[in-house]
């Protein structure tokens, strides 16, 4: 495998620069009753024109960054008891001592590494605005802004030097408490003030964030607002502004791994015309069964959604649907209702439980009409209706147990948690619910689930199962590892399980080069004629045998160039004349690579390792360790081939156990469900786990 990159930094200080051009001091508030700095504090001294910046590092304590002699010690700590008496203020000398920067900056000089960060100032541009909040440091595209809320790509670096880019989303407040402004003056967003007037925004919760995505390449302007061109932008930003302090670069899957363990690529070799066998399967499954839509709501788009559910099961599945009053058994039910915020917690449809019924719920406020065959929602519709059959007959048929994971003669199970509220009355946290699977050797299932908070009385597995999370909760804290949670557990011995760990790592592709190369697809939107006749006939000197064999579409693309009259042509256009095939991705790469001009981003199997963006497809994995205990490594991309856009980042997840075997993880992960054709990111019993429990 070629050395991938990773969002995982490696950072080089100059500490003389920094101690020549910058004061360093640390704050702490020693107030009565209070764990936490308090924001008022923080506020205040970031509003202060000498302050270039402030970092939060924990409880009670701040930093914080000052041009040298922009304001004197002794000046700085008077103005700071004079404004908040319960303050202390200690500046920070000394950077050389590497006891010094621990003690400050904590292992590796996070947090001076954070603060400098924090040091690049609020700008606005065309293609982004900078905003430094609450001493973290926001970008914004202007395309994030909308009526009623603004939202924002935070760049976040995690105790482990893992470079985090978190969507945080803020709305208009209905009343006067918003804690946040765009300032009259500068436009920028920053603290509300007691004097501020007008419009103010709140922070929305982490239920209800907005979505960018994490890499667009179809053109520089959606590059630009995805979250590879904010990170684009941060780099450049820092490399630009800061490069006197501080250098950064990325970690590469080769440095992250020891030279004795690979990484390997994973994927199912399938038949032609996958989704074709999967409507046929499909169609065989639905025409045994009734097929009825409950419409709960009787409006407008309830009935739209109805007519087009029905035209596409007709049209994909040649099957027929009826109208229901209400749900009922041995029947695929569809019914349409409205979203939770319609019921405001009374009478919510969604909580009704139908037992033994099998049942999906489409809501009319986030439906959206997409042409028939190629609507996702229904296809992920009838995928639902198949899980839910699967548990009310208590059977697996979605994936080919009995021949896979089911030779073995093993039963297997699959353990997940959810964290339980704070008990009110013992204050008791990290308290979950357990919920498990058992899949038979022949593809039976059974459900159960445990109460956390009485594990010491059980005498069973689940006494086991508890009792390992809680060590390794434990273990968690007293490492302080941060950069990773635990997702599930599965086992065929109960005193061998396995763990599954989402970890803050994850692989990103060269964004550098996809930002030159979207921008040489921008530079010119019309092409000189005489010049393109000239690329054509160098590019037949060039690769003889590859115009031979398409002789005649390079000779018509020749002549129409030769009979324009116009001195320019449009370079979409000229790009469609070229045909399809190796010709017009040969000649594109040989304009590219002589004259500078790029007529489309090469999405070919070639094209796309130049910029790693053949990580995003496909299960990446490796595997190491000894008789005492085995570690696989994984990274999910998607199943088919990469098109404009990829909507998240891929999580480097791992699974640790006495006894794994790569060859038995790695098909739960390949469970197409019918026609969805993608990977699933954990073993997909999870899946069923989910759906059990929140119909049940």
């Amino acid at each position: 495998m070629r050395e991938y990159q990773t969002n995982k930094l490696h950072l080089k200080f100059d500490y003389e620069t920094i101690e020549r051009d910058f004061d360093i001091y640390q704050i702490k508030q020693k107030a009565e009753g209070k764990k936490y700095i308090s924001q008022e504090v923080l506020d205040n001294v970031s509003e202060e024109q000498y302050i270039t910046a402030v970092q939060w590092i924990y409880g009670n304590t701040a930093l914080v960054l000052l041009e040298k002699d922009k304001i004197s010690t002794y000046a700085f700590k008077k103005k700071m008891r004079e404004r908040f008496p319960d303050i202390t203020v200690c500046q920070i000398k000394g950077l050389f001592d590497e006891k010094v920067r621990e003690k400050y900056f904590g292992e590796g000089d996070i947090q001076l590494a954070r603060l400098l960060f924090n040091s690049l100032r609020p700008y606005k541009s065309e293609i982004f605005h900078r905003n430094n909040i609450m001493g973290k440091l926001f970008y914004q595209s202007p395309k994030w802004k909308s009526k009623d809320t603004v939202y924002f790509v935070q760049i976040h670096l995690d105790y482990s030097f893992h470079l985090i880019l978190k969507v945080v989303t803020f709305t208009k407040d209905t009343g006067d408490s918003g804690g946040y402004v765009f300032d009259k003056s500068t436009g920028n967003f920053r603290r509300a003030l007691k004097t501020d007037k007008g419009t103010k925004y709140v922070k929305k919760n982490k239920n209800t964030k907005s979505t960018v995505p994490f890499l667009n390449i179809e053109n520089m302007e959606k590059f630009e607002a995805s979250k590879m061109g904010v990170l684009k932008q941060f780099v450049e930003d820092v490399r630009t502004y800061l490069r006197d302090y501080i250098e950064i670069n990325f970690e590469t899957m080769e440095e992250m791994m020891s030279h004795d363990k690979k990484w390997e690529k994973y994927s199912i070799k399938v038949k032609e015309n996958k989704s074709k066998i999967y409507e046929k399967e499909a169609a065989k499954r639905l025409s045994s069964h009734k097929i009825a839509i409950v419409d709960e709501c009787n409006t407008e788009t309830s009935k739209k959604i109805t007519d087009d559910f029905q035209a596409f099961l007709k049209k994909v599945y040649g099957v027929g649907s009826k109208l229901g009053d209400s749900v009922s058994s041995g029947t695929y039910n569809l019914r349409i209702i409205h979203d939770k915020g319609y019921y405001k917690g009374e009478n919510d449809l969604h909580d009704e439980i139908f037992n033994k019924c099998i049942v999906q719920h489409i809501t009319v406020e986030n439906y959206k009409k997409c042409d028939l065959e190629k609507n996702p929602e229904f296809y992920a519709i009838i995928q639902e209706l198949f899980i839910k059959e699967d548990i009310v007959n208590k059977q697996l048929t979605t994936f080919n147990w009995s021949e896979t994971l089911g030779k073995s003669g093993k039963t297997w199970a699959f353990v997940s948690f959810k964290k339980d509220d704070t008990d009110k009355n013992t204050k008791k946290k990290d308290q979950y619910t357990y919920y498990r699977v058992f899949i038979t050797p022949d593809g039976k299932l059974s459900f159960d689930s445990c109460a956390g908070r009485s594990w010491m009385r059980r005498k069973d597995e689940w006494k086991n199962i508890i009792r390992y999370h809680q060590e390794l909760i434990d273990k968690r804290k007293s490492e302080k590892r941060y950069d990773e949670n635990i997702e599930g557990f599965f086992y065929t011995d109960i005193n061998d399980i396995c763990t599954i760990y989402k970890t803050n790592a994850c692989v990103y592709p060269r964004f550098d080069g996809i930002g030159g190369e979207l921008f040489l697809l921008k530079a010119d939107k019309e092409l000189d004629k005489e010049q393109m006749i000239d690329a054509l006939l160098h590019f037949k000197e060039d690769s003889p045998e590859l115009v031979k064999k398409n002789k005649e579409e390079f000779e018509q693309v020749l002549n129409n160039l030769k009979n324009r009259k116009e001195e320019y042509v449009d370079k979409k256009a000229f790009y469609k004349d070229i045909g399809r095939g190796k010709l017009r991705e040969g000649f594109n790469e040989y304009l590219r690579a002589e004259y500078r001009i790029l007529l489309n981003f090469s999405k070919s199997k070639e094209n796309l390792p130049l910029y790693d963006l053949d990580a995003m497809t496909d299960i990446h994995y490796s595997i190491s360790g000894d008789s005492s205990g085995k570690l696989v490594k994984y990274f999910v991309g998607s199943a088919k081939a990469l098109n404009g856009s990829v909507a998240r980042s891929n999580p480097i997840r791992k699974i640790i156990g006495k006894t794994l075997k790569a060859e038995e993880i790695l098909p739960m992960l390949t469970a197409t469900f019918v026609r969805n054709e993608q990977y699933t990111v954990i073993p997909f019993p999870y899946k069923y786990i989910r759906e059990y429990f929140q119909i049940s």
